[in-house]
């Protein structure tokens, strides 16, 4: 009876502690995704990609990013399929995805459009530590786990950027 008592005690103390350190850690994603935009905002530098889907259907990529020094700490990728708008957003730190957002947009007319779907997935070492979504997603990878498809995609689309950036007029590879 008593070591129950101590074990429901000692349970009671450490929850708090590792909800408000688990809260901690979550604060500083957030502010971290803060300083990055607020950079962003002034920085960003920008380039085209055209790409070829199976039917010969061509569609241009809008890429955006932002480093520090040697560093990517941010890059955004848009491109239209159809009449849908699809923004792929990844805050970078030390090659690490600290925070990931997407969207699916219908785009109708110049003044009616829809978002379809979007996310937000914050992460600390490819653990997802906050999600949020809405909506359902029109165009849908492979995999149904939706945190393993960020970071799939986040993998290809950082290696594709950094295979990128050397061929960029007045830009140095980034590591």
């Amino acid at each position: 009876m008593r070591f129950r008592l101590s074990v429901i005690l000692i349970a009671l103390f450490l929850i708090p502690f590792l909800s408000s350190a688990q809260s901690g850690r979550i604060r500083d994603l957030y502010r971290y995704v803060e300083q990055t935009d607020s950079l962003a905002d002034k920085s960003t530098k920008t380039f085209y990609l055209e790409k070829f889907l199976k039917d010969n259907y061509n569609y241009r990529e809008t890429w955006r990013y932002l480093a520090d020094g040697d560093r990517i700490v941010y890059f955004q990728v848009d491109y239209i399929l159809d009449s849908t708008e699809f923004t792929e957003v990844y805050y970078v730190n030390r090659n690490r995805l600290v925070c990931s957002e997407e969207y699916e947009k219908v785009n109708y007319t110049i003044r009616e459009d829809e978002l379809k779907f979007g996310g937000i997935y914050y992460f600390e070492s490819s653990s997802a530590k906050h999600v949020v979504t809405l909506g359902r997603k029109n165009y849908q990878y492979r995999n149904n786990d939706p945190v393993l498809e960020v970071l799939t995609r986040f993998g290809k689309r950082y290696s594709e950027l950094k295979r990128h950036l050397p061929m960029l007029p007045d830009e140095t590879p980034v590591e």
